[in-house]
């Protein structure tokens, strides 16, 4: 009897430890890299444990603009002059997108380069698909960068992509189309108003010309 207790005793502290281990997630931690090629700033190419892989910035989008090109230079050159690489996979992210780049945390000398460019308004929180790691404090930064109007936040129809700050964003583009409309709208009452007093001061001298010759 005491035999079969302590056989199902052992069971089920055995199928607890299964269990226990096949739903605890695992755990991703930094790993030292070296910038073999920096391509832009949302993707470059790391030697990764002997390997040369092609990374992305896990959810982080630059924008298409105007100030692309000094938003890549910035990035690049953080990645150079960095003394120390590092990435971090998010255990709640893909590990790879669609064209085969592998998502992950970048950081450039002990700090995110995703929330270093958010600050500057060099990009927004974007292409997520689960709670990654550090959604929150990304969302933080970019409000900050929102609030400031930095980088990418001039851009007209410019849209957060996933956080929501509760900022209204304005159009640039539409503010300058509604200025330029008033201005036109004031030169044409301008121009109005001086045709008005041209036409009297001309009326007035016809009118002093027939007094003095009757």
């Amino acid at each position: 009897m005491k035999k079969a207790v302590l056989l199902f005793i052992s069971l089920v502290a055995f199928m607890v430890n299964t269990y226990a281990e096949e739903v605890t997630m695992p755990t991703e931690d930094k790993k030292e890299v070296s910038l073999v090629n920096c391509l832009s700033a949302t993707n470059s190419w790391y030697e990764v444990d002997g390997k040369v892989k092609r990374i992305r910035l896990l959810a982080f989008d630059s924008e298409d603009g105007e100030i692309s090109k000094e938003i890549d230079e910035y990035a690049c050159s953080l990645l150079k002059e960095a003394k120390k690489i590092e990435i971090e996979y998010d255990i709640k992210a893909l590990k790879k997108d669609k064209y085969n780049r592998e998502l992950a945390w970048v950081y450039v000398d002990g700090k995110l380069l995703q929330d270093i460019l958010i600050k500057k308004g060099y990009g927004q929180v974007n292409y997520v698909t689960s709670d990654y790691k550090y959604l929150t404090n990304l969302c933080d930064s970019q409000k900050e960068a929102l609030t400031s109007k930095l980088g990418i936040w001039n851009y007209p129809n410019i849209k957060e992509k996933y956080c929501k700050s509760g900022i209204d964003i304005n159009n640039t583009e539409q503010n300058q189309t509604e200025n330029t409309i008033k201005i036109k709208s004031f030169d044409q009452r301008t121009l109005h108003y001086l045709l008005f007093i041209n036409s009297g001061i001309v009326l007035l001298s016809i009118l002093l010309i027939k007094l003095k010759r009757g």
